[in-house]
């Protein structure tokens, strides 16, 4: 089957013995008006798929955008392929999946869910990390960094923190939420006196959130375990859904943060973790979780080859706040 797939869809016909390779190359060139064909968006080897239940027999699959009825179609895809050298021909199988692009989260959305991309009026773009609840009170509460929804420390109680963010065209016609409270951002010459970046707004309409990550789910609790080779994974605004290793779970490094209007100062953090990449700008204050499921980190810093969590229990400690573990 993957001798079929490779011969049809990428014209590997050196896979095939030499004296099969002329026939190859002509049902390779054969199959090109269908392959080609507007809607036809990628190929794969899976078993057949009725009426929504998966059966036994393995198929070459056809992904399309839309399936039409084969009258609708100038170039329908066959019900088999016959591969010179193989005895028996090849079962297809049309599947619609829709409309493939890149996976970023920077629309608006109601109810809004932890992934999406949020920020404070005067900030770029970040992300809706998770749904918290304040210790002692009812409320639901967004949280993601200060440098995302708190302006670095300086915004006021009762900010508007928008979702699309207003790098993505939020408008106080967006307003999801209101800054409530942050990690305090000290700045120093020396020393690395910081443990997180992160902060957290208040939801004044429970029915504008959810607490389902974006391709991943609600938080299946917290977990304090980290070591180097553990996979985290996570949900941005901007990179969608992908999965990093950790490599140095003691981790303290100083970087460059917004001070005022158009400065920068040093700012020192500790006892953070190093991941290899898997973050970008805008990715900033996305949940980061173990792979089965139960949050680590937030996320809030990287470079072009790593990427920089805070420790979920300094977060939740610092804020005073716990993780909505169940869907609102």
């Amino acid at each position: 089957m993957e001798k079929a797939l490779r011969v049809l869809v990428h014209g590997a016909v050196d896979t095939v013995s030499t004296k099969h390779r002329k026939r190859a190359q002509n049902a390779h060139e054969a199959s090109r008006r269908w392959i080609r064909a507007p809607g036809v968006l990628g190929f794969g080897i899976s078993e057949r798929i009725k009426r929504g239940q998966k059966l036994k027999n393995v198929t070459l699959k056809v992904y399309v955008a839309r399936k039409l009825p084969p009258s609708q179609v100038e170039h329908p895809v066959p019900r088999t392929v016959r591969i010179p050298g193989l005895p028996d021909p090849i079962e297809t199988d049309v599947e619609e999946i829709g409309d493939l692009r890149p996976q970023s989260f920077t629309h608006r959305e109601r109810p809004a869910n932890p992934g999406l991309s949020v920020s404070h009026p005067r900030c770029g773009n970040g992300t809706f990390g998770a749904l918290v609840l304040k210790r002692g009170r009812s409320e639901l509460f967004i949280l993601s960094n200060s440098h995302v929804i708190a302006d670095n420390g300086r915004a006021q109680q009762g900010d508007a923190v928008l979702q699309p963010s207003q790098e993505h065209g939020g408008t106080e016609d967006d307003v999801i939420a209101v800054f409530e409270d942050a990690v305090p951002i000290l700045f120093s010459e020396e020393g690395y006196p910081n443990t997180a970046d992160a902060a957290i707004a208040r939801v004044p309409r429970a029915r504008d959130v959810g607490a389902v990550i974006k391709l991943i789910g609600v938080p299946a609790g917290v977990s304090t375990k980290l070591d180097s080779g553990l996979l985290v994974q996570k949900t941005g605004s901007i990179t969608g859904h992908t999965v990093g290793i950790v490599k140095d779970a003691h981790f303290s490094a100083e970087m460059k943060y917004k001070r005022g209007d158009n400065d920068a100062a040093r700012v020192g953090f500790r006892d953070c973790v190093l991941c290899t990449r898997f973050t970008d700008e805008g990715d900033s204050g996305a949940l980061v979780l173990n792979m089965e499921g139960k949050a680590v980190g937030l996320h809030f810093a990287g470079s072009d080859s790593t990427s920089v969590f805070a420790r979920i229990d300094t977060v939740l400690e610092a804020l005073d706040i716990e993780l909505v573990t169940q869907n609102v």
